[in-house]
C-alpha cells in the first residue's frame, strides 16, 4: 500500500511539473513575412517570462545549398501574447539574425522552431511538397498551402494553434500586410493561466490524500 500512496503521489507531482512546463513556455512562431525585407515574429503565449537561450530554429528554403540553424542569443520574451522579432535587418529592440534569412516567395520553405531540449514546438511551411520537414513532422495542407504572390499581401499571420503532436495546419494561418512587432491580426491562442496550473495540481494532490489518510489508519490499527 506504501507503494501505491508513493505512485500516487509521484504521478501528481509529474503531472504538475509537465502542465508547468507546458503552460509556462509557449513560444509559438507568430508572424513570417516573405517581404524583400524578411523576418519571423515569436510569441510568448504563456503567462510567465520565457528565455529564448537554447532555443533553436531552422530556415530551409531549398534554393539555398544548406538549411541554416538560428541559435538565439539570450532573449526575453515577455508574458500574455507579448512578441519579439527576429529579422535580417533589425530595427531597435529586434533580434539580428545575422545573415539573410533567404526566403523568396517562388520556392518551397520550411521554419522549424525547437526547445532547449531539441523538440519541435512550431513548424511552419510555404509551397507544395513541403521542403524538408523534421522526421515525423508534417503539415495538412490548405488554402494557403499553394500561395500566389501577391505584392500586398506576402506575410503569414497566426491566427490559432491546432497542432496535433508534430502534425501542423495551413489552416492555422491567413495573408495579411505585416504588422511586425504588433501582433493586431491574430488572436489570442489559449493558455492554461497561472491560477489554473495551481488549482489543478491541487486536485491532483486532494485526489490522492484519501489514500494517504487510509494508510495511515490502517497502519495505527495494525
Amino acid at each position: 500500500m506504501n507503494s501505491i500512496i508513493k505512485k500516487l503521489n509521484w504521478v501528481a507531482i509529474s503531472l504538475c511539473v509537465l502542465l508547468s512546463s507546458n503552460a509556462f513556455a509557449q513560444i509559438v512562431l507568430n508572424e513570417i513575412n516573405l517581404g524583400e525585407d524578411d523576418f519571423i515574429e515569436l510569441k510568448n503565449s504563456g503567462p510567465l517570462p520565457v528565455d529564448l537561450t537554447g532555443y533553436v530554429m531552422n530556415v530551409r528554403d531549398p534554393g539555398f545549398p544548406t538549411s541554416i540553424d538560428f541559435a538565439f542569443p539570450s532573449t526575453i520574451v515577455q508574458p500574455d501574447g507579448a512578441v519579439r522579432v527576429v529579422g535580417e535587418n533589425p530595427r531597435a529592440g529586434e533580434i539580428d539574425f545575422g545573415q539573410n534569412i533567404s526566403f523568396h516567395y517562388t520556392r518551397n520553405l520550411s521554419l522549424t522552431l525547437r526547445d532547449p531540449g531539441n523538440t519541435v514546438i512550431d513548424f511552419w511551411a510555404h509551397g507544395n511538397p513541403i521542403a524538408d520537414p523534421p522526421p515525423g513532422v508534417t503539415m495538412t495542407p490548405g488554402p494557403l498551402t499553394s500561395l500566389t504572390f501577391d505584392s500586398n499581401q506576402v506575410t503569414y499571420h497566426r491566427i490559432t494553434v491546432t497542432k496535433n503532436g508534430l502534425e501542423f495546419f495551413a489552416s492555422d494561418w491567413k495573408l495579411g500586410q505585416a504588422t511586425r512587432g504588433h501582433p493586431g491580426l491574430s488572436v489570442p491562442i489559449p493558455t492554461l493561466s497561472v491560477w489554473g496550473l495551481i488549482a489543478l495540481c491541487l486536485a491532483l494532490m486532494v485526489i490522492a490524500a484519501p489514500g494517504v489518510r487510509r494508510f495511515k489508519i490502517h497502519q495505527a490499527n495494525k
